[in-house]
């Protein structure tokens, strides 16, 4: 999860033979489970941006300015709505955010089975993820707690750096304490859905895929609306994780 702009996406090469990851670190927003601001304001009819009349524009252009005042900190979820509120120059009526949040924010249908497979399969699952102090949480409330090693959690609001390059950035820290069990970056398997996460993690030496960000789709029939979950979660097999 991030509020920049989409890279192009990248293809995914076939990990070397003989290599065989360690850990994979998953991103949570657009690969496990939605992007919160984005499914939120932006989903076709059922979004916040269509049921309060705003440009989904102007809602793309607020997302995108507020997120770095976020993303880096501990600010609480009643500072990101009054801010967005103030941009857009009227208050956001609380009990509408609640009822897009219940109908929109669903996890990918696979992601318990993917971690569950990847673990059988021997692997550490951890995390790397722009993210907020608020968001978060409840992202991970749509996972299954016992999937993630705790010591492989890296999220953007406790360390207060992202994944884009930087002093430091989010997967030298990783990389930082992965060493720490004897392992480089090529024992790691990263998956992302942003094309530009995907590039840097593989110049760092780090194994990557790269997973398509779900559009989002207007409610029709039966489906409240929200991510299109269509695409498969890697398998094993795709991690590097079993014999070629």
């Amino acid at each position: 999860m991030d509020g920049g702009e989409r890279a192009t996406p990248t293809p995914n090469v076939p990990l070397a033979r003989g290599a065989s990851p360690r850990i994979v670190l998953f991103d949570l927003g657009g690969v496990l489970v939605p992007d919160f601001w984005e499914t939120l304001w932006l989903t076709p009819g059922a979004g916040l941006a269509d049921r309060l009349g705003v440009s989904r524009y102007d809602a793309r252009r607020i997302g995108r300015m507020l997120w770095p005042h976020f993303d880096r900190t501990d600010r609480d979820e009643l500072d990101y709505w009054e801010a967005f509120g103030c941009a857009l120059g009227h208050p956001l009526p609380m009990a509408l955010v609640r009822e897009a949040e219940a109908a929109l924010i669903r996890p990918h249908p696979q992601a318990a089975s993917a971690l569950g497979a990847a673990r059988a399969a021997g692997a550490a699952i951890g995390i790397v993820s722009n993210n907020t102090a608020f968001w978060c949480p409840k992202q991970l409330a749509l996972l299954p707690a016992e999937a993630f090693d705790p010591d492989l959690t890296f999220l953007s609001h406790r360390a207060a750096a992202t994944k884009t390059k930087g002093h430091p950035d989010l997967y030298a820290i990783a990389l930082e304490r992965i060493a720490k069990r004897g392992l480089a970056a090529g024992a790691v398997v990263m998956v992302d859905d942003r094309a530009d996460n995907v590039i840097f993690a593989r110049g760092l030496g780090m194994h990557a895929v790269h997973v398509p960000p779900p559009q989002l789709l207007a409610p029709a029939g039966a489906s409240p609306g929200g991510p299109d979950w269509s695409f498969d979660l890697p398998t094993p097999a795709a991690l590097g994780l079993t014999a070629a």
